[in-house]
């Protein structure tokens, strides 16, 4: 990130008291705030460019930053709950979520990225031979099994 987004310096709150966690989840949280300003470059680079347009952002694993386990990053063989959440922002122009559609969102669905296409599909409005509804994140019929 670059130095004017070196924004965390102070001692950070957490359980486990040495000088790299206090480096490392300052670091960490100044390149999410870095990442942030990034995604929201793109929505509003978006935002202008088109009326019917989404965005949707989401990261390819979490992190678990001397939250749960005295270390930081991300491993299935000492896997944590911060591991495997991970953000996952939809954003949708006016036009977007004004358009005739059955389109749904619950935040508080749980979700597998494996089953990103049929996400992706319905957000597009493409169907295709075993495209399912059911794992589709913003369909009426998603189930979370």
């Amino acid at each position: 990130y670059p130095e004017e987004y070196d924004l965390f310096r102070d001692k950070p709150n957490t359980k486990f008291e040495h000088e790299e966690a206090y480096k490392t989840i300052n670091e960490y949280d100044n390149a999410m705030v870095y990442n942030d300003y990034i995604v929201d470059a793109i929505i509003t680079s978006v935002e202008e460019m088109t009326e019917n347009a989404y965005v949707l952002y989401f990261s390819d694993h979490g992190e678990d930053v001397f939250e749960t386990i005295d270390e930081a990053g991300h491993t299935e063989e000492k896997g944590t709950e911060p591991m495997y959440k991970i953000p996952f922002v939809l954003w949708q122009s006016t036009d977007f979520k004004s358009r005739d559609s059955t389109l749904t969102w619950d935040a508080s669905r749980r979700f597998n990225l494996r089953d990103l296409p049929h996400t992706v599909a319905d957000l597009s409005g493409i169907r295709f031979n075993g495209f399912l509804p059911e794992k589709s994140l913003v369909n009426e019929r998603f189930n979370e099994e």
